[in-house]
């Protein structure tokens, strides 16, 4: 089994976020590529997982309200409507004990207008 520093970096990533991992990431098969997990690989992509990672460091160095930015951060960064997204809105509930539509500025807020 091909154990290196790249596949078990995206084993780490992913099986932490709760994503799915192609085969050759499982088995651990010599030339796997960031390509190879299911989602597309994208700038933004890699940049949540750094956002993610960030924020497991940041609330285990006891800075707690950084890390829920970084993790609102992250979950800006992952496509919308996947279960890293649903991960990253629990970890910041869980961390500002507050539910998620507070988590929104306020004048995003629909507007009534007034009528006449």
């Amino acid at each position: 089994m091909n154990t290196s520093v790249e596949t078990l970096a995206q084993i780490d990533a992913t099986a932490a976020l709760g994503l799915p991992l192609s085969a050759s990431a499982e088995t651990g098969l010599a030339g796997t590529t960031p390509k190879d997990l299911a989602l597309p690989w994208t700038p933004n992509l890699a940049r949540a997982f750094h956002c993610s990672r960030d924020a497991q460091r940041e609330e285990r160095n006891g800075f707690k309200y950084t890390a829920a930015m970084k993790w609102r951060s992250a979950v800006e960064l992952f496509a919308p409507d996947t279960r890293a997204v649903e991960f990253c809105w629990c970890e910041w509930e869980r961390i500002m004990q507050l539910p998620r539509r507070l988590a929104e500025p306020a004048c995003a807020a629909p507007k009534i207008s007034r009528v006449i």
